[in-house]
């Protein structure tokens, strides 16, 4: 019998505060770089509910008005992910992550910073600017 693999489902979450601060995170696996908190939809989760998740979890931040601004595809050998980026924002920015073993730290960094700062991958500074520009 083959076993058939399916693509998983990702989201990350731009949270803006009433700053214009943008939450970022470091990370155990990546320790070196900034991303934004996400991670894999639960089986039987919204991905809204799973945005809400992960931005309690790696910030402990309470994440308001969730919406999907845009999708897409990785498809690398041995992974296929296809994920849902959601901005958002919260009145109650923190930097005390539920999961401390995952999440090293928990940064809120101005807009006009974070499109600059050289220790975020290149794709989410992009994204920065594009959901974050209005």
């Amino acid at each position: 019998m083959i076993m058939e693999r399916i693509p998983s489902l990702v989201v990350g979450v731009f949270c803006t505060d009433s700053m214009r601060r943008v939450c970022l995170v470091q990370t155990a696996k990546v320790p070196l770089a900034l991303t934004i908190p996400g991670g894999h939809v639960r089986y039987g989760e919204t991905i809204v509910a799973c945005a809400v998740r992960e931005m309690r979890e790696e910030s402990g931040t309470a994440l308001q008005n969730p919406a999907v601004r845009s999708w897409g595809e990785i498809i690398l050998p041995g992974r296929h992910e296809v994920y849902f980026n959601l901005l958002g924002t919260t009145e109650s920015p923190s930097i005390l992550p539920e999961d401390s073993l995952e999440i090293l730290a928990v940064y809120w960094i101005p807009v006009c910073d974070a499109v600059s700062d050289v220790r975020i991958p290149p794709r989410i500074r992009d994204e920065i600017i594009t959901l974050l520009s209005s």
